[in-house]
């Protein structure tokens, strides 16, 4: 199982975090956005479910067009929500690919990040994500 608070309130995690009763509780996860196409979040108490369908590492070709268009709309999502003092959760299947791909592009737009140093920022909170992405490619 893998997780990473990305900053406080955004999490990354893996398809089995999503499962674990125990994290979402001990870190009151208001939101979580399950990044996968086959897996389903279980229902908990006052947790919001969101569903981006995404293959794993984008490897579908509509994966990236899909992405772009709605990037505007999700990264807007995340930011009102921790704005509000929500926590999130985004879950792909291992939690180091589509859903450090999505925090990257938030710390992109909303931190005013450079492409050049929002992997090592990545990397500063654990060794093995990876973001083997263009974000040159994404409309922000």
């Amino acid at each position: 199982m893998f997780y990473c608070e990305i900053f406080s309130g955004l999490w990354c995690g893996d398809v089995e975090l999503m499962n674990s009763n125990k994290f979402i509780i001990e870190n009151d996860i208001n939101i979580i956005v399950n990044c996968t196409i086959e897996y389903e979040t279980p229902s908990y108490k006052d947790v919001i479910k969101k569903k981006l369908p995404f293959s794993e590492q984008l490897r579908n070709k509509d994966d990236f067009k899909k992405l772009n268009d709605s990037l505007d709309r999700i990264l807007e999502y995340l930011k009102d929500n921790i704005e509000d003092d929500k926590n999130i959760l985004l879950c792909c299947y291992d939690g180091l690919n589509v859903s450090a791909l999505i925090c990257s592009l938030y710390l992109k737009k909303f931190a005013n990040i450079e492409d050049s140093v929002l992997l090592a920022s990545l990397k500063s909170k654990d060794e093995r994500f990876s973001l083997d992405y263009n974000l040159s490619l994404f409309t922000i």
